[in-house]
């Protein structure tokens, strides 16, 4: 099943957030314009991986819970 199908399915059975709510989360502490948005199962969680680029150019990277909201990871660029 792809990827849209499981999050579509999970967010109308409540258990994901819906990716406006995600995308809420992110821009609250980190703006930016958002370039990919993946949905992982890493080590047992479904994760939303979301990349943008902030007003002065980083490339960021944001893993969020799906069912929570919660920031799992941040990860910055270094290039």
């Amino acid at each position: 099943m792809p990827d849209y199908e499981v999050a579509r399915d999970a967010v109308g059975r409540g258990e994901f957030l819906p990716l406006e709510e995600i995308l809420a989360i992110v821009s609250r502490d980190h703006p930016g314009q958002i370039i990919e948005i993946e949905l992982e199962f890493e080590d047992g969680v479904w994760e939303y991986e979301v990349e943008l680029v902030t007003p002065d150019g980083r490339l960021i990277e944001i893993d969020l819970d799906a069912a929570t909201g919660e920031i799992l990871e941040y990860e910055e660029d270094d290039d």
